[in-house]
C-alpha cells in the first residue's frame, strides 16, 4: 500500500533569469544573531465530531559560534522552556510541566547545510528526565504508588536516546535546513530517491521518499521553492505493528494466567487491531528564503493525518510555523 504526500513548498516572490540547477548552500557570517518564534497547534478529532485543540509558542535566539572548514557551530538559547511531547499528559492530571527558564543548545551543521549534530545532547537530555520524573511521580500518586504502574512506565525512560533528544527540536532545524537537502531547478522537475527512519539515524531504514522538485521565482534575493514528496509507508507500518506487538506481548507475560481461553481471545483481538493499523499523512511547507544571507525567514509546515490505530480512528490537523528575524 502506497500512501502519497504531496508536498508544496512556497515561498513568495516572482522570478527572472535564473539558472537551470541551483544548489543553496548556508551563507552565515561567525557573531551572525537571529530572533526566533516558534508557534505550532495541533487539532485531534475527539468523540462527536468535536476537537481537541492544543497551541504552544516559544521565543529563542540563534547565533553562529563559529565558522569552521567544513561546519558551522551555532547557538541556540530556549527560554521558558518545556516540552510538548509531556505537556498534555500533564494537563490531563491536573499538573503543569517543568519550565526551564534558559537552555542552550550547541549544533554543529555541515558546511553545505544537509546534516546537523545536536553537540550538547545530554544537556537537553536532562530537562526531558526532569520533565518524565514529574510526570511519573504524578501519575504514580494518581494510582496510589501502584508498583506495576511502576514497572510499565520506567522502561519509557529508555527511549530517551541521542537521536530521539535530537528529534525534540526537529522543527526549528528543518526549518533552518531544508532549502539545502536537495537541487532546485526552474525549467525542469528534479527528481530524487531517499530512504530513512522517523526514529533517527542508526535505525532500520521504514520509509521511501520521492521527491519531485523546482524553483518557481526569484524577487530580489527571496526565492519561491516548490516540492513534491511520495512517501511509501508500507515498511514502517509493518515495523510499528512489530515493535508494538513486541511491547504488548511483554506486558501480557505479567498476566497471572497465560494459559486461559480468555487471555488467548484477549491477544487475538489485541493482534488484529494491530494488523489493521494504517496511516495517512498529507504536508504542505511554505519557506521564505534569503539567498543572500543565507537563511529561511520564515517556515510553515501545514499537516494532516489519519488512520486507524488500536481500532480507534485517527484524524489530526497541525501547523507550526518558525520565523528567523
Amino acid at each position: 500500500m502506497k500512501h502519497t504526500i504531496a508536498t508544496i513548498i512556497i515561498l513568495f516572490g516572482s522570478f527572472w533569469g535564473f539558472s537551470q540547477e541551483v544548489n543553496l548552500e548556508p551563507n552565515w557570517k561567525k557573531g551572525a544573531k537571529k530572533s526566533i518564534l516558534i508557534k505550532s497547534e495541533t487539532k485531534k478529532s475527539r468523540k462527536e465530531g468535536k476537537w481537541e485543540i492544543e497551541s504552544n509558542e516559544f521565543n529563542a535566539n540563534l547565533l553562529v559560534k563559529e565558522v569552521n572548514k567544513d561546519h558551522y557551530i551555532i547557538k541556540i538559547t530556549y527560554k521558558d522552556f518545556f516540552l510538548n511531547t509531556f505537556k498534555h499528559a500533564m494537563d490531563k492530571i491536573g499538573n503543569s510541566p517543568t519550565v526551564q527558564k534558559k537552555l542552550n543548545l550547541f549544533f554543529k551543521v555541515s558546511k553545505n547545510g544537509k546534516e546537523f549534530e545536536l553537540i550538547n545532547w545530554e544537556d537537553a537530555k536532562a530537562v526531558m528526565n526532569t520533565t518524565f520524573n514529574d510526570l511519573k511521580n504524578a501519575l504514580n500518586k494518581k494510582s496510589n504508588n501502584d508498583t506495576l504502574f511502576t514497572q510499565l512506565i520506567n522502561p519509557f525512560s529508555a527511549l530517551f536516546t541521542k537521536s530521539t533528544v535530537q528529534s525534540m527540536f526537529s522543527n526549528e532545524m528543518e526549518a533552518l535546513l531544508i532549502p539545502y537537502n536537495t537541487s532546485w531547478s526552474k525549467d525542469t522537475v528534479k527528481q530524487t530517491r531517499s530512504e530513512l527512519n522517523p526514529f533517527g539515524k542508526g535505525k532500520k531504514d521504514s520509509l521511501t521518499v520521492h521527491t519531485n522538485s523546482w524553483i518557481k521565482d526569484q524577487n530580489g534575493t527571496i526565492l519561491n521553492l516548490g516540492s513534491e514528496q511520495i512517501f511509501d509507508t508500507e515498511k514502517f507500518e509493518e515495523m510499528m505493528k512489530t515493535m508494538m506487538k513486541t511491547m504488548f506481548n511483554g506486558f501480557m507475560k505479567m498476566a497471572p494466567d497465560t494459559t486461559s481461553s480468555k487471555f488467548t481471545e484477549k491477544k487475538k483481538e489485541l493482534d488484529l487491531l494491530l494488523d489493521n493499523m494504517s496511516f495517512n499523512i498529507e504536508r504542505n511547507y511554505s519557506i521564505s528564503y534569503d539567498q543572500k544571507k543565507g537563511f529561511v525567514k520564515k517556515f510553515r509546515n501545514d499537516r494532516k493525518m489519519n488512520g486507524s490505530l488500536m481500532g480507534r480512528p485517527i484524524k489530526t490537523i497541525s501547523w507550526s510555523e518558525v520565523s528567523f528575524d
